[in-house]
This record gives structure tokens, sequence and C-alpha cells, in this order.
């Protein structure tokens, strides 16, 4: 991969915190293919970062600056005092992921609070007359109150309501509505609080601040596609698709039961990516804006639908599922209930995203290639 991106010392400096997670694999992967680029990437441990490192060829466009736990005051600040003068655009990923913790605080609150606070500081501090542009990945979780992002039950009371879907209408200016202590019940909602919080600093702190950077977020539904490497497909597959994996692993076992229903929102990891590079190619034009990434809604049954109408069953063999409680739920792929408004996030981003279609049966191709279905 290295031979792919030549090295020149005029390309603009990117920064991208959290560098090993899936979305910002892709992200760094696009902004070396641009050739436009050189990315300095930020991880917890000096491991990871060799091992992202090697998976880009050991390009010399990718660096990486350790950054060992976000929570910490001035966590970010000795990647600026080193990289302040060269560091142009600044994309925020570093977050806590999703994990079953009673330690809401720590594990999730703080750390991303804490985190975004470091990062905008170390700014001020150390490169406010180099950045331009500065975007904060956010969640739809950010958005939308946690019970009303993912109907996961087993008793088919779903929290999508009588209708099958959202109970209230939600655009780019929606916010989640639980407090501090709302988001310290259970670790879907401490998740959501740690988004939440932190883009609220985030958007608080730009305005008070009178920084000299543009700044706009980026708020994902349910993300989905394939991986960069694939040497993430297996048993630590990044992002979501272990949803789609677990339907391609029991290909052929015809006792496949899914004893919960489901149904969620959906969006392709490389338009997530793809809007990120718009930002920065347009600060101008994406300053102030959140950028609710969402193409459609989806049910399992939706994908097992997709993956036994694009492969042969000699290649994967899904049987008709039977879902508990939910064996008629079937939801057509790309669908998008009125209750969601994403059209001012699609006018400025000003392309199509990719078909649900398209993202399963790329993700699903790659898992085969990958030997995770059972077919003998």
């Amino acid at each position: 991969m290295a031979s792919r991106f030549s090295n020149n010392s005029t390309k603009s400096v990117v920064l991208v915190t959290g560098a090993t997670g899936w979305i910002a694999q892709h992200v760094i992967h696009d902004l070396l293919e641009t050739q436009c680029y050189r990315v300095i990437g930020t991880a917890r441990t000096r491991g990871k970062c060799n091992n992202l490192l090697q998976s880009f060829g050991n390009t010399p466009l990718l660096t990486m600056e350790v950054v060992s736990d976000l929570s910490l005051p001035s966590a970010f600040d000795p990647v600026f005092k080193k990289n302040g003068n060269d560091i142009e655009y600044v994309l925020h990923m570093a977050s806590p992921v999703y994990m079953k913790s009673t330690d809401y605080q720590k594990v999730y609150l703080e750390p991303a609070l804490n985190g975004t606070r470091s990062l905008l500081e170390a700014i001020e501090k150390y490169g406010s007359k180099k950045v331009r542009h500065v975007v904060y990945t956010s969640s739809v979780a950010a958005m939308f109150k946690t019970s009303q992002i993912l109907a996961q039950t087993k008793n088919n009371t779903s929290a999508f309501g009588k209708d099958n879907f959202l109970l209230s209408n939600y655009d780019e200016n929606s916010w989640n509505p639980d407090s501090w202590t709302d988001c310290q019940t259970g670790d879907r909602e401490a998740y959501a609080g740690s988004k939440k919080f932190a883009e609220k600093f985030a958007w608080d702190y730009v305005h008070n601040h009178k920084v000299n950077y543009t700044f706009n977020t980026i708020n994902p539904v349910w993300v989905l596609g394939p991986q960069v490497f694939a040497a993430d497909v297996g048993n630590s597959l990044l992002g979501s698709n272990k949803l789609i994996a677990n339907i391609v692993k029991n290909s052929g076992n015809n006792n496949f039961t899914i004893d919960y229903a489901f149904k969620g929102l959906e969006v392709d990891v490389r338009d997530v990516s793809r809007a990120h590079l718009a930002s920065i190619k347009n600060g101008g034009k994406f300053n102030g804006h959140r950028l609710l990434m969402y193409n459609g809604e989806f049910t399992l049954k939706t994908i097992i639908s997709i993956i036994n109408s694009e492969f042969p069953k000699e290649v994967l063999n899904i049987p008709s599922v039977k879902v508990k409680e939910m064996d008629d739920d079937y939801v057509k792929p790309n669908y998008k209930p009125r209750f969601i408004d994403n059209s001012k996030t699609m006018e400025l981003l000003g392309f199509d995203l990719i078909s649900f279609e398209k993202t399963v049966k790329d993700s699903v191709v790659q898992m085969v290639e990958n030997h995770l279905n059972t077919v003998e």
C-alpha cells in the first residue's frame, strides 16, 4: 500500500484522533487516497499505533502519537506541542466505544467529555494560528433518546411504537433529552450521554471562545459496511458488522432463530468517511452544521432477504429465519420513514448515499472471502 501514497511535505496535515477505530480507518484510507493530505493519528498504546502503521504499509504520510487516557487533563497537549505548527485540520474521532459496564461516569462520560475539552484547549494553546477546521465525530445518540434508536426486546414491546417507528419527529436540530443523571441508569444510556455531553461541550466551547477555525459535527446512525483491511474480518470484526456476521456464520443452520425483535437505522461507513472529507474540503460551507448521516431503516429480515437474493445457496444458505414474536417483521431496503428528516444534511453533502443492498452485499462478499460462512 505504501507505494500508492507518495511522500510530499507540502501536503495539508490532518490530525485523526482515535485512529484505530473502524470509521477512522476508512477516513485515513480516504485521506491518503486523495494524495492531498498527511495524517497524524492517535491511539491509546504504542502497540496499536504500530499495528495501524503496518496495516497502511508504513507509508510516510501516516504517523502516530500515543494518547493513553482521554480522561486526563491536557491529554492532547503533547500532540500539539509537537505538531501544532503543522496541523491544519482536526477530526476528533476518539471516544469511548459501547461496552458492558456499570461504572458509567468513568468508562463513558468522563473520557468523552474530558477528551473533547483537552483537545479543544490544546488547539487553543498550541495550534490556534494553524488549525482551519475541526470535525467532531458524534452520533445519532446525541440527537435521539437511546430507547428510540434501538428496539431490541424479547417481548415485542418495541420502543418504536405501535406503528413500528419513532414516536417523535427528528432532524439535525434535535437533541437527546436525557440528563446527566438519566445517562447513568444503563450502559446504553451512558454511551448516548457520552456523545451528547461531549458534543454539547464542543459547540459551547467553539461559540464562547471565538475560535479561529470553522467547526461541524457528524452524527451517524448505525454504521455498517466493509472493513478497510481483510485482517479485521473475523472474530474481532470492527464496527456494527457483527450483526451481519452473525447471520453469515449461521449459513446452513436450519435451527437459526433470532430471539429478539430488532429495528434499526443504517448508513454506510464509506459515506460517513466521505462526509468527513467533504467537511474539511469546504469548512466554510459546513461550519456550524450537524450532519445527520442516515440512509434508511432496516431489520434483520431485511439483511437476510438481501443476502438470499444476492448470493447462490451453494455460497450462502440462510434459511427463512424465525424471529420470535416478530415473525412477519420486514422493512424494504432504503425505506425512510417520515419521522426523520435529514434533508439539510443531504443538501449540504450533495451526493447520494450508498444503498443498503450494496452495503450488505459488499460486507458479505468480504466475509465470504475470509471464510466466515460455514458452508462446506
